[in-house]
C-alpha cells in the first residue's frame, strides 16, 4: 500500500473497518480499539515502531467548531507569498462566520525550513533550536494569514489551550504549527479534538473525491512511515489522533478553497471525506 491508495476508491463491502485486504489481515488490526493502549502508537499500527507517544486529550466545548491546516507550502510557494489563495481564504473564513461556524486557522511552516529543521535533527542539533527555527518560518506565514482576517485575534498563539480559550470566546485563533516534536497537521488534528470540532487540510496535491474510514486511514498513514519509508499526506501521529476520536476531516486541494463553505455547510462531495465506519450523516463523496 503507498500514498496514493489514498486517491483510489475503496473496495466495496458491508464493514469496510473489518473486512480482510489484499496486503493482510483486517484493517481492524492495525488501529486502536477500546482496548488498545492508545499511548502506544505501535499498538494501534500492526506492530509498526515509533519513538512518538499520543498526546493525551482532553475536551472543551466549542460550538459548530472547524479547524482548518494550512502548510507553510500553500503560504509561500514557487519563490513568492501567495496572496491571492490567502485572499481566497480569508473570504471562506469570512463565509463560514457568517454560518456561525466557529474557525480556527492553523498554519505551518515552509518546506525549507522542513528540510533544514530534518537534517539538523539527522546531525544531532538540540531540539530547542530546530523548534526556532520552526517557529521563526510559521510564525511569518500566521502573521500573514492573520492581517487577512477580520474577526481574528490580533496576535497569533502557540498553544493549543490558547487556541481554545480565544474560540469560546467567539475570536479566530490563528495558532503556530510548527513544534520539532507534533506536526504542523498534528497540531491542528490536537485543536480540533479538543474542541469536538471538524478538520480540514489543505494541500498543494490533487485530492479526489472519495471516502475512507478512520482505520483505513490510520493504517496508510502507517504503512507509508514505519513500512514503506514514503512520505504521506499526514503523518501516523496525526492520523490517529484523527481515529482515536473519530474527528470529522476533510482533506481538500488548494484548488477548492473557494468551495470550503459549501463543502462543510452543504455537503458539497469535494475532496476526500474520512470518516468512522459507524457514520451515517455526511456527504456522499464516492465515485458514482
Amino acid at each position: 500500500m503507498d500514498m496514493f491508495d489514498l486517491f483510489r476508491e475503496p473496495e466495496k463491502n458491508d464493514n469496510p473497518d473489518d473486512s480482510p485486504t489484499e496486503n493482510g489481515p483486517p484493517i481492524s488490526a492495525y488501529s486502536s480499539t477500546p482496548e488498545t493502549d492508545i499511548s502506544n502508537p505501535a499498538a494501534g499500527l500492526g506492530g509498526f515502531e515509533t519513538e512518538t507517544t499520543l498526546p493525551p486529550t482532553s475536551k472543551s466545548t466549542v460550538s459548530d467548531a472547524v479547524v482548518l491546516c494550512v502548510p507553510g507550502a500553500l503560504v509561500f510557494r514557487k519563490h513568492s507569498f501567495q496572496l491571492a489563495w490567502l485572499s481566497q481564504l480569508a473570504r471562506s473564513v469570512e463565509e463560514l462566520r457568517a454560518a456561525n461556524v466557529n474557525v480556527a486557522v492553523v498554519v505551518g511552516e515552509s518546506n525549507d525550513a522542513k528540510s533544514a529543521a530534518q537534517a539538523a535533527r539527522h546531525l544531532g542539533v538540540a531540539p530547542a533550536e530546530i523548534e526556532q527555527t520552526l517557529r521563526t518560518s510559521a510564525q511569518l506565514h500566521a502573521s500573514m494569514v492573520l492581517r487577512l482576517l477580520a474577526n481574528a485575534h490580533p496576535t497569533t498563539c502557540q498553544s493549543v489551550s490558547d487556541a481554545v480559550n480565544l474560540l469560546q470566546q467567539n475570536t479566530i485563533p490563528v495558532l503556530l504549527g510548527a513544534s520539532d516534536s507534533i506536526s504542523t497537521e498534528g497540531k491542528a488534528a490536537m485543536l480540533a479534538e479538543r474542541v469536538n470540532g471538524r478538520y480540514v487540510l489543505f494541500s498543494d496535491l490533487d485530492i479526489p473525491k472519495n471516502t475512507l474510514t478512520h482505520s483505513r486511514f490510520s493504517r496508510m498513514a502507517g504503512e507509508a512511515a514505519f513500512k514503506n519509508n514514503q512520505n504521506f499526506i499526514v503523518d501516523p501521529l496525526t492520523a490517529m489522533i484523527l481515529h482515536r476520536s473519530k474527528i470529522e476531516s476533510f482533506l481538500l486541494s488548494d484548488k477548492h478553497v473557494s468551495k470550503l463553505t459549501d463543502v462543510l455547510t452543504k455537503g458539497e462531495a469535494i475532496g476526500t471525506w474520512i470518516v468512522s465506519g459507524s457514520t451515517t450523516q455526511g456527504p456522499d463523496l464516492t465515485e458514482k
